[in-house]
């Protein structure tokens, strides 16, 4: 609200300062008149009037001069993962002593070729940190190369040997492959577990788990495929 007083004949205040009434007092008449009575008036000069009338009127604020401040720069921190599958491939052995036991196997249960076997699926978990940067490697592999047992090749045309060998190679390509399958799996636990390593425990199971329904359902597609005539593997010519 705007304060308002009338002294000598109509001078006008408000809250922006003095202002000239319409009768036209002089500004330094008002700044006269608001003198303590019984002091005697000193005449105003011209370069005091421009004072007061400095003083009365709204002086703008001074903006202050703001300096941009500087982005903090701040190292990049995070959570880094990294999976890697270890394959270490197959070897073939035919014809040795070392495969008298796949021989008396096979033999036993009625089957007829050759054997791929594997040890166990391993991992290991890596974890390293520098500043505030985190990285989580797992590693997924086999100690070992798969081993692949054959019996003895008989000729360059060999159509039963053939064949057993290449449903082994299925069962190495089966063995080696489906753990890959489960790469993001694996990345979650890397980025997201508080404790990769239980959880790998977990999901090794499910991926042997996998990897044996995969080589199941290898044997029941290729038991409705009819081998080719004379081909059909028996133990009747081969030789350990």
């Amino acid at each position: 609200m705007a304060n308002s007083q009338s002294v000598d004949g109509s001078a006008r205040f408000s809250e922006y300062g003095a202002q000239r009434s319409s009768g036209g007092v002089d500004i330094a008449d008002v700044l006269m008149s608001l003198q303590s009575p019984g002091e005697r008036r000193q005449p105003v000069r011209p370069q005091q009037q421009a004072q007061m009338q400095a003083q009365l009127e709204p002086q703008p604020q001074s903006e202050k001069q703001l300096e941009p401040q500087q982005a903090s720069v701040q190292q990049s921190c995070g959570k880094k993962a990294e999976v890697n599958f270890l394959d270490k491939g197959h070897t073939v052995t035919f014809g040795n002593g070392l495969n008298t036991t796949v021989y008396q196997k096979l033999k036993a249960r009625g089957q007829t070729g050759g054997a791929a076997r594997g040890r166990g699926l391993e991992y290991d978990v890596r974890i390293s940190e520098e500043g505030c940067s985190k990285t989580v490697a797992i590693d997924v592999f086999r100690s070992e190369p798969i081993q692949v047992a054959m019996p003895v090749k008989n000729g360059e045309t060999d159509c039963i040997w053939d064949r057993i060998y290449q449903h082994e190679l299925e069962h190495v390509r089966i063995t080696l492959t489906t753990p890959k399958s489960f790469e993001e799996d694996i990345r979650g636990i890397a980025e997201n577990s508080t404790n990769p390593a239980s959880e790998m425990i977990r999901l090794i199971w499910r991926i042997e788990k996998e990897t044996a329904r995969r080589h199941d359902q290898f044997h029941k597609f290729e038991s409705r495929i009819s081998p080719p005539r004379g081909c059909k593997p028996t133990f009747r010519n081969m030789t350990w």
